[in-house]
């Protein structure tokens, strides 16, 4: 159940990220201050992060269901690091 909520956090974040970011930059590119770049900023890292998320938690099932054909590095090294209780 978790796992779900987590999965749909992320995608409502990338969704609301995405839709955000090309008007933070046109606006940071404009204005050139330091508190639009930073707003551009933190929201392309947040659409990233959510991103590398979505694509964790869908290589995950892939690999649990034996369809990974090519393993994904940055994937295979947080698979290891989270452990058996994954």
């Amino acid at each position: 159940m978790w796992r779900r909520l987590w999965f749909y956090t992320a995608f409502l974040i990338a969704v609301l990220a995405l839709s955000r970011i090309v008007g933070a930059i046109e606006a940071a590119m404009a204005t050139s201050t330091l508190g639009a770049w930073v707003r551009a900023t933190g929201i392309l890292v947040a659409l990233l992060i959510s991103f590398l998320y979505l694509g964790f938690a869908l290589y995950e099932v892939d690999r649990k269901a034996g369809r990974v054909k090519r393993p994904f590095r940055l994937y295979e090294w947080w698979i290891r690091a989270r452990g058996p209780q994954g």
